[in-house]
C-alpha cells in the first residue's frame, strides 16, 4: 500500500519501491481491493524482497522507511548509498478474524500510511523548495533532485 500511496502523493518528486524481508507470494487481497477502491492501484505492484535493493545494480535510495508495530528483525543495515533509515509505527493490518475485522484493519493501516506519506512528501517538498531557492540566490542551480524511497 505504501508504494502505491507514495507514487500517488509523491508524484514526480519520488521513485517509490516497496519490499519486505520475507515477502508473500502475492499482494494481500484486502490491500489490492482497498487500493483499487481508492483508485491508487498501480500496475506492476508485486511483492519484492529487500535483497533486490542490496544488489550492486540496485537503485540508490535516499530514504528507507520500515513500517509496522516495531522495526523488523533482520532488516539489512548496509544499504547502498547510505540512505536515511526511518521507522514508522503503523498498525499491522494482517489480523485473524472475520472479513469485516480484516477490512477495518486494512482501512486503518491505509489511512495511517496515507497521512504519514502526505506529511513526508509535504515536508520534503518544502525542504527541497527552500534549498532550491537558496541555490537560486547563490547561483549554479542546474535542476531539481528526484528522491528514491523504499517503504
Amino acid at each position: 500500500m505504501a508504494e502505491a500511496l507514495l507514487i500517488r502523493w509523491g508524484g514526480a518528486h519520488f521513485h517509490a519501491f516497496s519490499a519486505g524481508i520475507a515477502p508473500r507470494a502475492e499482494i494481500e487481497s484486502f490491500a489490492s481491493e482497498l487500493l483499487r477502491t481508492y483508485n491508487v492501484w498501480t500496475d506492476g505492484l508485486h511483492p519484492k524482497s529487500c535483497d533486490e535493493f542490496l544488489a550492486p545494480d540496485a537503485p540508490a535510495m535516499d530514504f528507507i522507511i520500515s513500517v509496522g508495530s516495531a522495526p523488523p528483525a533482520g532488516m539489512p543495515t548496509g544499504w547502498p548509498g547510505q540512505p536515511q533509515v526511518i521507522h514508522w509505527r503503523i498498525t499491522d493490518p494482517v489480523v485473524d478474524g472475520r472479513s469485516v475485522v480484516r477490512t477495518r484493519s486494512f482501512q486503518a493501516a491505509f489511512r495511517e500510511l496515507e497521512t504519514r506519506i502526505k506529511l513526508f512528501v509535504l515536508v520534503h517538498q518544502r525542504e527541497t523548495t527552500r534549498k532550491i531557492a537558496s541555490l537560486g540566490r547563490i547561483g549554479g542551480l542546474r535542476g531539481a533532485r528526484q528522491d528514491r524511497a523504499s517503504i
